[in-house]
């Protein structure tokens, strides 16, 4: 900044404290000054602008040397923020960042009054009467700003995982619960994600995602397509040894358990001696499909969702249980299926009966081609 000396005016700290005014605020302040004149001067102190520094930017906008004059007060850091709480259009996620900015600053102001305080008191102070020090400074903060103490909390948390976001909030341009959102979904991922956790359970040989796909024991009846065609080419198991799986789940687990029309009764009851709460299904609609003599098209199939304990999705954007995609190879189910679960659920993730390598999915498949899974999985066997 230039003052009309032609030297650089700087911000002091304590005006930093407040955010700029927003585009149309800005607007409608200098439509004031263009017809009005700037009716108050600019405070500085310390040789710094303390207040005003929309109304300075402005007039160096409109060509007007600016006026200003001398905080003479013994609390700036109180004037500048009771002259900007007030008047200014905050909304309530903007006055939490505020005070959390505020805190710091009036802790210092307390540790410098406890400090004169043990000068003129025989014996030291304890810690604990520094601590009520620090508490005050925070009610102090909130106090001042009329921001909840609640706001204040996340403000701070947000501050300290996702500062970039901090400032979105300070210019108004995201809310704390906007944030505080985005923020639970990245510590979900970063907490099945670390490489700790992957440790941990790779030893254990458990997973947080598991898609079955089960080799049910299909029946071949005449139809309009492939009318030859008697057998699978991969060894199908009974609804018994599909129901006696035991699946390597974690504590906390989605899984996912691909049916026909056919066997969709008996699948929602094999999911629960899984140990899964069933959810929702999700319904793949194909281009076409099996198709009966005298029966309509079977042009779709379906995925039934459970939960063991309480896993958590990460994003919900476009996340629906129906979808359209196009047929592959016989039983293989299309790349958009994983595509949606490597985006909207994190941790180690398997795909039992798999027929093909999928990224970000350890397989284990026993059908036309055996795949060998990374991690070993002893837990997966028939009974």
């Amino acid at each position: 900044m230039i003052n009309r000396k032609g030297k650089t005016m700087q911000f002091h700290e304590y005006a930093m404290l407040l955010p700029m005014l927003s585009s149309d605020e800005k607007i409608t302040l200098k439509k004031h000054i263009q017809e009005n004149g700037l009716l108050n001067p600019i405070v500085l102190y310390e040789g710094k602008i303390l207040d005003g520094r929309n109304r300075y930017e402005i007039c160096l906008e409109l060509g007007i040397t600016p006026t200003t004059k001398e905080y003479s007060g013994d609390n700036p850091l109180a004037y500048v923020v009771g002259q900007n709480i007030e008047r200014r259009h905050l909304s309530p996620s903007q006055k939490a960042a505020i005070a959390v900015k505020l805190e710091p600053l009036f802790a210092e102001e307390n540790k410098k009054k406890e400090k004169q305080r043990k000068l003129s008191l025989p014996g030291n102070r304890t810690s604990a009467n520094l601590h009520l020090s620090n508490v005050k400074a925070s009610t102090r903060a909130s106090k001042v700003t009329g921001a909840s103490v609640r706001n204040v909390q996340h403000a701070k948390r947000i501050l300290k995982i996702a500062p970039e976001t901090f400032k979105e909030i300070e210019k108004g341009s995201k809310t704390i619960n906007q944030a505080i959102n985005e923020i639970a979904k990245i510590e979900v991922r970063a907490k099945l994600d670390s490489v700790a956790v992957q440790e941990v359970k790779k030893t254990a040989g458990k997973f947080d995602v598991i898609v079955i796909d089960p080799p049910w024991p299909l029946d071949f009846f005449p139809r309009e397509s492939a009318p030859n065609q008697v057998s699978l080419n991969y060894p199908v198991m009974t609804l018994k040894e599909i129901e006696n799986l035991t699946i390597p789940s974690s504590d906390d687990c989605h899984v996912f358990l691909w049916t026909t029309h056919k066997f969709l009764p008996f699948s929602f009851e094999i999911l629960k001696k899984y140990g899964a709460e069933y959810k929702c299904t999700f319904v793949w609609h194909k281009n076409g499909g099996f198709q009966v003599v005298g029966m309509p098209q079977m042009n779709c199939e379906f995925c039934l969702y459970g939960q063991i304990g309480k896993p958590k999705f990460v994003d919900y954007k476009s996340f629906n249980v129906c979808f359209d995609a196009d047929r592959g190879k016989h039983s293989e189910k299309p790349q958009e299926f994983y595509d949606l679960l490597n985006r909207v659920t994190a941790g180690r993730k398997i795909d039992m009966f798999n027929r093909r390598e999928i990224k970000g999915f350890s397989v284990y498949g026993n059908q036309t081609k055996e795949i060998e899974c990374p991690v070993k999985i002893q837990e997966v066997k028939i009974a």
